[in-house]
Order: C-alpha cells, then structure tokens, then sequence
C-alpha cells in the first residue's frame, strides 16, 4: 500500500503485512486464549509430574478439576480443554468461534468464583480468597481480550473478506 505526501510529492509505501485495527484486535485476542490454552496443558503436565510449580494465566476448570484416579475427571477437562483448542484453530477463519471461547471462559470464571468459595469453606479459613486473588485478575485479563476479540469478529470477518486498496500515489 503506498501512501503520496502532497507537501513533498513523495510516495510512502506501507508494509502489506501491517494489520488493520480490527484484525490486530482480533489477533491479540486469539494469541491470548492460544497463551491460556498452553499455560493449562503445562500446568497439567505439572500435576502429572507432582511438581509444586503453577503458571498463572491458565484455565481454571481444566486444572482444578483434572485428576488421574476417576477417568471422568481426566476425560472432562480435557474434553474442554479440547474445545478451547478447536475454538482457537476455527476463530481463525470462522470468528464466531471467538464468541464460544468467550462464552466457554465466562463460564470458566463462573466456576473459578465457585471453585475459590467452596475452597475456603471447605478449609475452614486456611485457605483465602486472598489466595485466588491473582488468578481473579489473570482471569480478568484473558476475559478482557476475548471481549475485544469478540467485539470485533464482525469488523475482522469485513476485513477478511475487503482488504485494504491501494491509495494512489
């Protein structure tokens, strides 16, 4: 794309891979959802390993939930982590799978709310929500971005489907 200065007659040439607003929005937001979706299969592998170690930015259920002694509890959260996975490679060229992974991780907050109050009644204060409070805001964060991506699926599909001209020099 190039771009003519009528002060100085000169002609601008733009990158071709510079993004448009919408779909950089758009791409922010699956780069965060892919960054969550990575982040929880390590911290799987880390309660494999029976590691102490925990990354943050990661979804909740999958994680809470996931336990090797009842095969329910390891086919569920990875069947919804598996969804989580699918929404992100279909998002790509089907932005309404945006929309699901938002809904999925509305939901996904829902239960980090529940998981955390019922972890402090069932430990009888050793545990606070003061200790899911990073979490909270980590959540916050990846939900912001799906938002965005959200809001913006259907300016991305346009500027999928309409890239930008080329202004005349």
């Amino acid at each position: 794309m190039s771009f003519a200065s009528k002060s100085s007659g000169t002609s601008i040439t733009a990158d071709k891979n510079q993004l448009q607003p919408a779909t950089r929005k758009y791409e922010l937001a699956r780069s965060n959802l892919l960054i969550a979706i990575l982040l929880t299969v390590v911290n799987i592998a880390f309660y494999l390993l029976q590691t102490d170690t925990y990354f943050l930015f990661s979804i909740a259920y999958p994680y809470y939930i996931f336990d090797t002694e009842f095969i329910i509890d390891t086919i569920l959260p990875l069947a919804v982590l598996a969804l989580y996975v699918v929404c992100y490679f279909l998002s790509k060229k089907r932005p309404a799978f945006m929309v699901i992974a938002l809904i999925m991780f509305i939901i996904d907050c829902l239960f980090l709310v529940g998981y955390s109050l019922f972890a402090v009644e069932a430990t009888e204060g050793a545990v606070t929500l003061a200790d899911f409070i990073v979490d909270y805001i980590t959540h916050i964060w990846v939900l912001v971005y799906l938002i965005i991506g959200a809001c913006n699926c259907k300016r991305y599909r346009e500027e999928l489907k309409n890239p930008p001209a080329e202004i005349p020099g």
